[in-house]
């Protein structure tokens, strides 16, 4: 059922955006005994493994068409560049500006679907879409020394960047191949990519304690094998510019668990801007499921 798969792939990009909220003050905590480098390398072999213990006996094997072999290593490259990128970001900023660089996501897919894909984006879509980017405007507030803003804010958005293309290209791959094959294809080239660096990185896993094991398989079960799954799963039902946007409620509640440690109260201008946000994210969810209906019916007048 069309209207089931697609609410199961809203519902899928909740928990995505739930689990990555913490993934970047986890990533700090990792960061004191491993490189950035190394993190991701550790994150997608661990996934890669994970999945193809988990998923070779539910999928047969498929091969890349040739044509698509270009397309296929370019979205693969994009992977590591984009976490690599993130990595050394998250090492300079603290996890509130680091994933509310993510609120603009969702704007940033729009333009680049369009331009790459040739989407054609509703007006009332893309009205949505901006009331949300505004409300992640109106949530943000830098905290780091105004050194760190031409360094760690420019990393971040270079690897934003790179992530919405990743996700916009992927749409192309997933209307041929099942997403267990494809997303294990792709932990795997990351990992073997990155593993010389590793190597010669400077790690001190001698280090590790109990608490940052912990964190480490969380990064590898929850956040990488588990979230790219998810996330595949919503942009091959939803699109890539709907389910972008639901990622959305990742920044919203680390807002709100970092307000919650700090003592401070919802501002005149946060509250506006989760208001935005959630109207927006609430506009999108029912404008798919309108859609959704009235393809169906169009569907049972036609057969």
């Amino acid at each position: 059922m069309v209207m089931d798969r697609r609410i199961k792939a809203l519902l899928g990009m909740m928990v995505v955006s739930l689990f990555w909220a913490p993934s970047f003050a986890v990533t700090k905590d990792v960061l004191s005994f491993t490189g950035p480098v190394s993190l991701v390398c550790i994150r997608f072999l661990g996934a890669a493994c994970l999945m193809t213990v988990l998923c070779v006996p539910l999928h047969s094997k498929t091969k890349i068409r040739k044509e698509d072999r270009c397309l296929y290593l370019v979205t693969a490259a994009m992977i590591p560049l984009h976490y690599v990128l993130s990595n050394i970001a998250s090492l300079s900023l603290n996890e509130t500006e680091s994933i509310m660089f993510s609120s603009f996501q969702s704007l940033l897919t729009m333009i680049i679907a369009s331009l790459l894909l040739g989407s054609k984006i509703k007006p009332l879509t893309s009205i949505y879409i901006g009331m949300a980017g505004i409300g992640a405007v109106l949530l943000m507030e830098f905290q780091s020394s105004p050194s760190l803003v031409k360094t760690g804010y420019a990393v971040m958005m270079s690897a934003m960047v790179v992530w919405v293309i990743y996700c916009v290209l992927l749409t192309k791959l997933l209307e041929y191949y099942r997403i267990g094959n494809l997303i294990r294809g792709q932990f795997w080239l990351t990992g073997i990519i990155l593993l010389p660096w590793m190597i010669i990185e400077d790690n001190q896993f001698g280090q590790i304690d109990g608490g940052q094991l912990v964190c480490l398989a969380y990064l590898i079960i929850c956040c990488t094998f588990i979230c790219f799954v998810l996330n595949a799963k919503g942009i091959k039902e939803i699109g890539p510019i709907p389910s972008s946007l639901v990622l959305i409620i990742g920044p919203v509640l680390v807002m709100a668990l970092d307000m919650g440690k700090t003592g401070l109260h919802f501002s005149p201008r946060r509250l506006t801007g989760v208001l935005f946000i959630l109207a927006g994210i609430v506009l999108v969810v029912l404008d798919i499921v309108r859609g959704t209906k009235k393809e169906i019916a169009e569907n049972e007048r036609m057969g």
